[in-house]
């Protein structure tokens, strides 16, 4: 269970690549703080084999 000033979404993206489209699922954990809304967390969930796991080091090592 959350405490009432989180919420947690998770959707369904398509995300371009040079290699092509890419489904993609996303979490965002949005939070309350002094009124305002704001995303704390952001997890890449993977698509159809893909796992989350995999984005997530993609995103980290991309650029570098």
């Amino acid at each position: 269970m959350l405490p009432d000033q989180i919420i947690r979404v998770t959707m369904r993206v398509n995300g371009t690549t040079r290699d092509g489209s890419l489904p993609d699922g996303l979490t965002l954990e949005w939070e309350e703080t002094d009124g305002a809304w704001m995303v704390r967390n952001i997890t890449p969930e993977g698509g159809p084999g893909i796992p989350g796991g995999m984005l997530e080091d993609f995103i980290r090592n991309r650029g570098k």
